[in-house]
């Protein structure tokens, strides 16, 4: 048996799916392939040197080995609390970051550049993944702590907490339109700069919150960041539908807010998340409360 290697996040799947009792369906539910969960849970039987798992007509059903684990891993997860370590609170580190590109702009940079600035953090790392990624990267344990936009289905091992709401509006260049108002039929006739991201299997594109979805419309460029974005739509004729955080400093007298009849407000909320034992509950109210005022900030200046 070879438990040094098992991850947190590996145990959490077994969990799941020794109440769900489907590959599949845990696969859906947490955006993954089949055939990589499938492996996760073979490298667990193998470093636990047991079968977890036996097939039937109902699907998978636990083996009695399988069934004590899940109920002794539970109980050990139910009395997890935020570490409060000396050596955590000396050290001031905040642990891998992953958020997606319009909220590493607008958002976590200038947080993290805060607190350094205030001396409250020495040391982090931020990576920028696509938002269906943030999940996965967490059971992974690539990242520790996530922003991201509407709530995500983290784990039991991770917490969550509203920061905040920004707003999607639909952006264009002040100097090639003229036009303040446009109906659903000219967007629809209109190139449109939409956001994508690498994957183990490629370029894929990503939704960005537009009324209209990004099958029906017209492309123009696919870009991996906001600022790519903004930078382009500035020259071109494309539309972009953006956080209206993102559009600040000049950027606000070189793109103009386009109103499209019939499309109402678009407000998403924000979330922080973090896995409870990787960040200390002070750090994490400290994380918390700077987020919250420069959304605060952002949302009150366009």
């Amino acid at each position: 048996m070879d438990i040094s290697k098992i991850s947190i996040g590996e145990l959490e799947l077994f969990i799941e799916l020794a109440k769900l009792g489907s590959i599949r369906e845990l696969a859906r539910t947490k955006n993954m392939e089949a055939a990589h969960l499938s492996r996760v849970i073979k490298r667990l039987e193998e470093r636990l040197g047991n079968a977890l798992f036996t097939r039937s007509h109902r699907g998978l059903i636990p083996t009695p080995f399988a069934t004590k684990l899940s109920t002794d891993i539970e109980t050990a997860f139910k009395h997890l609390q935020f570490t409060k370590s000396p050596s955590q609170e000396n050290e001031i580190a905040l642990s891998s970051i992953g958020a997606p590109s319009f909220l590493m702009e607008s958002l976590v940079l200038p947080s993290l550049v805060d607190l350094y600035n205030d001396d409250l953090v020495h040391k982090s790392e931020i990576v920028e993944l696509p938002p269906d990624r943030l999940v996965l990267s967490g059971l992974r344990g690539i990242i520790k702590i996530a922003y991201h936009a509407e709530k995500l289905a983290w784990p039991t091992t991770w917490v969550s907490e509203k920061i905040g709401t920004l707003e999607w509006k639909l952006f264009g260049s002040r100097e090639l339109f003229g036009k303040r108002v446009l109906s659903e039929e000219e967007v629809l006739n209109l190139p449109f700069v939409y956001p994508i991201y690498w994957s183990p299997e490629g370029l894929r594109d990503s939704e960005d919150k537009c009324p209209i979805p990004l099958r029906y419309r017209k492309k123009s460029f696919g870009v991996s960041t906001g600022k790519m974005a903004i930078d382009l739509i500035k020259k071109h004729k494309s539309l972009c539908y953006l956080p209206s955080s993102l559009v600040t400093g000049e950027n606000k007298y070189e793109l103009v807010n386009l109103k499209v009849e019939g499309w109402t407000s678009n407000k998403v909320d924000v979330y922080l998340s973090a896995q409870i034992d990787s960040i200390t509950e002070k750090l994490f109210r400290v994380l918390i409360r700077k987020s919250e005022e420069i959304i605060s900030k952002k949302t009150s200046s366009f």
